[in-house]
């Protein structure tokens, strides 16, 4: 096949299919070399016009002629067939796919690598650093569904030292799963099998082989060594840590902030804390929902983009940082807490996701049946039950609601 600078000077016009983490690190690439791109095709139009500079046009067959080409910068490969297939009919001769050329993937790992390397330095409280975009490094044979998010492939990986495992080809449930809600790459793992913290809802997938490892980020080294922690222990005093729960990328948290932060001073004080760290997303960073908690003399900090193979090492020493653990919402975090040793408080409040739109939203409607959000509702519902009540100290109960959905781990080995 032609290289893509070679494809690029053969054609009258060029665009690309997408605008996701490749179409960033493409345009940058195409920035290097000195191509020259007429614009950007989407599948679906949304409010998104402009990308890099180019026109964002939802894709229709009269914009392209038989003597222009477009680049398929999407990975999914059914995506890249059902575009493929639309390109086709409307006559497009020239199509190239991103991550079949050598050059581009270079580039990409290089950019990687030299960027991640620069946030491992970072200290969590440098937000502003670690709230950037990290794109990944595309390379079909390295990157299989959400098993790369959160550097949970890295842990796993270091897990697994079994050579019949190859731990690329192999399926990592993306978090906790409080119902059956399966990826395709979880059902359909290239070699059979699937890595998870809990087994409680994978008993009757048909053809794959589970195994459970217990919570991820017991496998993930900390960030700070030990002597630093200490250090950063004394110079906080006893810390109020707080995990907001977080929004997708185009809407904002959907709980009042200012709410939230009343009952964190009214806990603060009662309880005789220092310090309160506010745990944020990265996306909620980007979109300034940091500045009220910054306002009121908290501390943010941030485990870093989901495509940062540290977010789960940055996580666990930001865990390790607090003296309670309070959070809104029941999310992964929780049980990477208890596992970790860290007491965790539920704080009960009104959470509104009626504003939520695009694409997280739609993929998990049509994702998620009626009957799959009520098994997860009512799961939420138990955890949440059982940390209502604030302590300083973890009882059996919640280590037993812990490691039913997260799965089960030597607390001996782990205590903290």
């Amino acid at each position: 096949m032609e290289d893509l600078k070679t494809f690029c000077t053969a054609c009258d016009q060029v665009y690309c299919y997408g605008t996701g983490e490749t179409a960033r690190v493409l345009s940058r690439y195409f920035r290097q070399q000195k191509i020259h791109i007429s614009g950007y095709f989407v599948t679906k139009q949304e409010t998104t016009t402009r990308f890099r500079g180019k026109e964002v046009r939802e894709f229709s067959p009269e914009q392209i002629s038989a003597t222009d080409g477009v680049i398929i910068t999407v990975t999914a490969e059914d995506f890249i067939v059902e575009i493929r297939h639309a390109l086709e009919a409307a006559g497009c001769q020239n199509i190239f796919l991103a991550i079949e050329d050598r050059g581009f993937l270079s580039f990409s790992r290089k950019s990687y690598r030299k960027k991640i390397s620069q946030l491992r330095r970072c200290s969590v409280f440098d937000y502003q650093t670690l709230m950037q975009e990290v794109d990944y490094a595309y390379s079909p044979q390295e990157r299989r569904g959400d098993s790369f998010a959160y550097g949970i492939y890295r842990c796993v990986r270091k897990y697994v030292k079994n050579p019949r495992y190859d731990v690329s080809k192999c399926a990592i449930s993306h978090g906790t799963l409080l119902a059956p809600f399966f990826t395709p790459w979880d059902l359909h793992p290239a070699d059979g099998n699937c890595f998870t913290m809990s087994r409680l809802v994978w008993e009757e997938i048909p053809n794959v082989s589970v195994h459970a490892l217990g919570p991820y980020i017991l496998y993930a080294k900390p960030l700070y060594t030990y002597p630093k922690l200490q250090r950063l222990k004394r110079r906080l005093g006893k810390t109020l840590l707080f995990f907001p729960v977080h929004a997708s990328s185009d809407c904002k948290m959907p709980f009042d902030a200012h709410e939230a932060i009343r009952r964190l001073q009214v806990l603060k004080k009662q309880y005789g804390f220092r310090t309160v760290l506010v745990c944020m997303y990265y996306m909620n960073l980007q979109q300034g929902e940091h500045l009220p908690y910054l306002q009121s003399g908290f501390q943010v900090v941030t485990a870093g983009s989901s495509n940062d193979p540290s977010f789960l090492s940055r996580l666990r020493s930001i865990i390790q940082l607090g003296d309670v653990g309070v959070t809104n919402a029941v999310g992964t975090h929780m049980g990477y807490c208890v596992s970790l040793g860290l007491p965790v408080y539920f704080l009960k409040m009104v959470i509104d996701r009626s504003e939520e739109r695009g694409t997280l939203l739609r993929y998990m409607a049509g994702r998620y049946s009626d009957a799959l959000r009520d098994q997860a509702m009512q799961a939420e519902g138990e955890i949440e039950a059982c940390f209502r009540e604030y302590r300083e100290f973890i009882t059996e109960e919640q280590y037993r609601i812990i490691e039913k959905y997260w799965g089960k781990w030597n607390r001996r080995r782990h205590l903290r």
